[in-house]
């Protein structure tokens, strides 16, 4: 696995928790849809971001 940048790590995980916890009742079941609107979010707010930054981001699971 890819090393995280220490910047970009709280941007995703904030993100990520703010998609899972947006609804009253948590669905771990949106794990990698939250993950996919975090990454989202941090190409787009940073699109002069490397490749090398986002890439380590993965969902592993169902």
């Amino acid at each position: 696995m890819w090393s995280i940048r220490d910047k970009d790590a709280p941007v995703v995980a904030d993100e990520v928790y703010r998609h899972l916890l947006s609804v009253e009742q948590p669905d771990s079941t949106q794990a990698a849809r939250a993950l996919h609107h975090a990454v989202a979010r941090l190409r787009r707010e940073s699109p002069e971001i490397s490749f090398l930054s986002w890439v380590p981001f993965i969902h592993i699971g169902r």
